[in-house]
């Protein structure tokens, strides 16, 4: 059971798969297709996304984690053999750890696991976005049901209504929808874009809530015999074919499909109700979400 990608290159560009076959198109591109056996790429790809859910767990749990790896280190060695270290993970995040996902996350060590080393290797994409972490859906939430037009993007005066109410509803614990401005400042080339251009990318905002791993792409590197058998140009390929899918018009979050909305009455004017409290439509708008 095969397949393969078909891709179309750019008039003049030397984008050539390897040694698979290519013809060229009326306007001088170049249609390449890359064979893979499928039952393999299926694999790959389901791994990755399982590998994405533990990570995010694991960063969710991290003080919980770290308190349970050193309560099972009884000898206080720092360290926790690895059998421990799966059960104590497993138990803690919810997932099961079996061996094949064990040796990605551990990176094929071979010995005892440094517990307190290992925590620290999952961390947000913006590691200033840390105090969001907890109402992340909540805030996206928001934002996608300000997108009426489905654009994908929201303007700035609604991004600060989405700040201000959520500062109405969870108070301190969103110390930065104090000022909406200042977090889009702090937030690198995405806040300096919506900035300039007077509207954000949700799904690039999304994208900064991701977990990502600091040793690298680990499952790539350590976890598929099929890449091994590619040549360069073929693996170069794949791995960017096998990153997260994002929606062409921008509107996909990349933190996946949120729950529905049990209340849909929320005022269309973009300024916040000026009131100390939540408002009704505001206490209605956060009905149907998770409040952690």
């Amino acid at each position: 059971n095969k397949g393969g990608y078909v891709l179309l290159s750019a008039p003049d560009a030397e984008l050539v798969p390897g040694d698979d076959g290519f013809r060229l198109t009326q306007c001088g591109c170049r249609l390449s297709t890359i064979a893979y056996e499928a039952e393999q790429i299926t694999t790959l790809q389901v791994e990755r996304q399982q590998f994405e859910a533990i990570r995010a767990r694991i960063f969710e749990t991290r003080v919980e984690l770290a308190e349970a790896y050193a309560e099972a280190d009884v000898n206080k060695v720092g360290t926790l053999k690895q059998s421990l270290f799966a059960s104590e993970t497993a138990r803690v995040t919810g997932v099961p750890i079996n061996n094949k996902l064990l040796a990605v996350l551990v990176e094929g060590t071979s010995g005892p696991i440094d517990y307190a080393e290992f925590v620290k290797h999952f961390r947000l994409c913006m590691p200033s976005l840390e105090p969001l972490y907890p109402h992340r859906e909540q805030m996206l939430h928001l934002m996608h049901y300000l997108d009426q037009e489905g654009s994908g993007s929201v303007r700035l005066r609604q991004f600060r209504t989405v700040c201000h109410t959520l500062r109405r509803v969870f108070g301190d614990r969103v110390p930065l929808c104090e000022k909406p401005t200042a977090l889009l400042r702090s937030i690198g080339p995405v806040g300096e874009a919506s900035l300039r251009d007077g509207y954000l990318s949700i799904a690039d905002f999304a994208a900064l809530f991701n977990v990502i791993d600091v040793r690298g792409d680990v499952l790539l590197k350590r976890n598929s015999i099929m890449l091994d058998r590619l040549g360069s140009k073929k693996r170069s390929l794949l791995r960017k074919l096998l990153q997260p899918r994002r929606s062409s018009s921008g509107g996909g979050s990349m933190l996946g499909t949120f729950g529905s909305w049990r209340q849909r009455t929320f005022s269309r004017k973009d300024e916040p109700v000026s009131t100390t409290k939540p408002c009704a439509t505001q206490r209605n708008l956060l009905a149907g979400m998770p409040v952690p």
